[in-house]
């Protein structure tokens, strides 16, 4: 007997044909009893699995396509989340102030402060001096 015992995925690996192939099954009698159980339960689901009627699983084939057949109606209540908030957003939109009329608003204000700002860059264009070096340069003057 080997001293390390196999795992539940080892066990159900080998009752689908894919464990180990060693004999430890053979030689470990836990690990031997836990398979028998295992077998024993995949059998009784087997057993109950084949005592479904043919019958009926036939009629849930049948009841499934034309389920499936059906013409779908035009609005299903599965439709109203959807619409209410199709509805909701088109009302944000119509209360919420729009950003493009808040620039509008404020393009109109900037054009004047442009034409402003244009007299000012003009007024000190025309003066070859600006106003923050005429201290400077009259500490350079000679008094006369």
């Amino acid at each position: 007997m080997k001293d390390k015992h196999w795992n539940d995925d080892q066990l159900i690996a080998q009752l689908y044909g894919v464990g180990p192939r060693d004999r430890h099954l053979d030689e470990c009698s836990l690990c031997a009893r836990r398979w028998e159980i295992l077998r024993a339960q995949r059998r009784q689901v087997r057993a109950v699995i084949s005592e479904v009627p043919e019958r009926f699983l036939l009629a849930q084939r049948r009841a499934i396509l034309s389920r499936l057949d059906e013409r779908p109606s035009s609005f299903r209540f599965t439709q109203a989340p959807s619409l209410a908030a199709a509805i909701m957003i088109l009302l944000i939109f119509l209360i919420v102030p729009s950003p493009v009329r808040d620039a509008k608003a404020k393009l109109v204000t900037v054009s004047v402060s442009d034409a402003q700002l244009f007299q000012e860059v003009f007024t000190l264009a025309a003066n070859p001096v600006p106003g923050a070096v005429q201290p400077v340069q009259s500490l350079f003057e000679e008094n006369k």
